[in-house]
């Protein structure tokens, strides 16, 4: 049987990946130009960005509702702490191809990390019914 999952806010997903979006298309020229761009400019901005992607990932995270199944939740630290390992592989030079190419991996790790911090499994339809107030059976 196939698990079924969802997000458990989609409007707050799809602003959460738009933030990300904008985010990575600042870092290319940042990556680009990191040469010509003084060393302390170069730390401060791709720290300031870091800190955006992380409150990206904690804000509005219904924690209540991840902690409730403990394996669940161990397994799903585990991969995020996977995809961070990913993103530490991943250095950023050559040519502009090839930072837009990396950085789009990129981008595709730090959405698996958003699902991972989002998405639920949803309840079958009979399960679901019996916990819902007000329902009759």
């Amino acid at each position: 049987m196939l698990r079924s999952y969802t997000l458990t806010n989609r409007r707050l997903f799809i602003r959460k990946i738009t933030s990300l979006c904008v985010g990575t298309l600042l870092f290319i020229p940042l990556v680009y130009y990191k040469w010509e761009t003084p060393a302390y400019v170069y730390a401060g901005a791709l720290l300031l960005l870091h800190l955006v992607f992380l409150w990206l990932y904690f804000s509005r995270t219904p924690w209540r509702q991840l902690l409730q199944h403990r394996a669940g939740f161990t397994l799903r630290s585990a991969a995020v702490l996977f995809c961070i390992y990913l993103l530490s592989l991943i250095k950023f030079g050559g040519s502009p191809g090839i930072v837009v190419m990396k950085v789009l991996f990129a981008f595709a790790i730090h959405v698996g990390i958003l699902l991972g911090l989002m998405a639920v499994k949803r309840e079958p339809e009979a399960a679901a019914a019996k916990t819902r107030p007000g329902v009759i059976q």
